[in-house]
């Protein structure tokens, strides 16, 4: 389930419009990246401590909700090597999870508005 979950956000990340191949190659070694350390950590759940991976990034983010993941697709695609950091089992499980899954850009308010 995780693996298809992943599967068709790779898909959708990366098939949007022609990129390069050194971004798709990114973007799929952070998702890589991820998914080997939540498998590790869950089999894993009988020990107190945990291996922690030692890598050189450009960026953290912390946190794999909606905006998270975009920040991270953002950095990714300007050639950054990002890493993200999530306290969940999965990403989106959070307040992106609760919420009524519509980013709102404010476009509905007038302009210089403070609402």
């Amino acid at each position: 389930m995780l693996k298809k979950t992943i599967h068709t956000l790779e898909q959708k990340f990366t098939s949007s419009s022609s990129r390069t191949c050194d971004v798709h190659m990114k973007w799929n070694n952070l998702f890589r990246n991820w998914v080997r350390n939540i498998s590790s950590n869950t089999q894993n759940d009988t020990t107190t401590s945990y291996s922690v991976p030692r890598e050189k990034v450009d960026c953290i983010v912390i946190g794999a909700g909606v905006v998270g993941i975009a920040v991270a697709r953002a950095l990714a695609l300007k050639g950054r090597e990002v890493i993200v950091i999530e306290s969940a089992p999965s990403f989106g499980t959070g307040t992106s999870s609760r919420n009524s899954e519509v980013v709102h850009a404010g476009i509905y308010y007038p302009r210089h508005s403070f609402k």
